[in-house]
């Protein structure tokens, strides 16, 4: 005998108990589903904010390594660049 797809099956209590662990079995492979998407997307920003603060902390040190400039270097590159426009003047007239 062959059922159509519209006719539904008789219910007796062991098609209904199925039907019942099917139903349950389905909830909760949806809802592991769901917590394990939950779990990537969790992952995924704790990552995005370890590398944000790995990229901070060398931007930290790299201002703290940065040396600073003394003033005899300061006043040397003034003269440098005074000399190198006061010889384009002299080319100039």
């Amino acid at each position: 005998m062959y059922k159509r797809k519209d006719e539904k099956q008789a219910a007796t209590p062991s098609n209904i108990e199925l039907e019942a662990e099917r139903m349950v079995v389905k909830a909760e492979l949806h809802s592991f589903v769901k917590a394990e998407e939950d779990c990537k997307e969790t992952r995924k920003t704790e990552e995005a904010f370890k590398k944000g603060m790995e990229g901070f902390k060398k931007e930290e040190e790299g201002y703290k390594k940065k040396p600073k400039r003394k003033t005899w270097e300061i006043k040397k590159a003034i003269d440098k660049g005074t000399a190198q426009s006061n010889r384009k003047m002299e080319k100039l007239f």
